[in-house]
């Protein structure tokens, strides 16, 4: 009879170290979520977006790189050569290559214009980090 109540004090021993081993699991998938995955704009977006929530946001957007003037500038994506985009979203740097397709994280800022009609002047993004694609 000894033997059988070392069996049964084994396999009890197993299974609640099985359930220790769930519980530990259970409880570092719950304290360790998947990491969430940055959303990334595309220039339209910015421009049709509700100013009010992102102004002033650090937001990646995806674009292509565009000379408006001596500006820089963001603009959706095209095969044109010379394109005449409906959005320019401006950045603070001018010396990426043009018509080349980047990711550039930034603050957004919606610079207020003097004009009563349009009251939202340029939308300009203050680059923190750029990545070419």
């Amino acid at each position: 009879m000894s033997a059988k109540s070392r069996k049964l004090d084994f396999r009890t021993t197993l299974i609640i170290l099985l359930i220790l081993i769930i519980i530990v699991a259970v409880l570092w998938v719950i304290t360790n979520p998947p990491p969430e995955e940055e959303e990334i704009y595309s220039v339209e977006r910015v421009f049709l977006t509700n100013q009010n929530f992102i102004n002033g946001k650090t937001i990646t957007v995806e674009g292509i790189f565009y000379l408006d003037g001596n500006r820089g500038a963001l603009i959706p994506p095209t095969t044109d050569q010379e394109p005449d985009p409906k959005y320019i979203l401006h950045i603070d740097n001018n010396t990426l290559e043009p018509l080349n397709k980047y990711h550039i994280k930034g603050e957004l800022q919606i610079e207020p214009s003097e004009d009563p009609i349009n009251p939202v002047g340029d939308y300009i993004l203050y680059t923190q980090k750029i990545d070419p694609i």
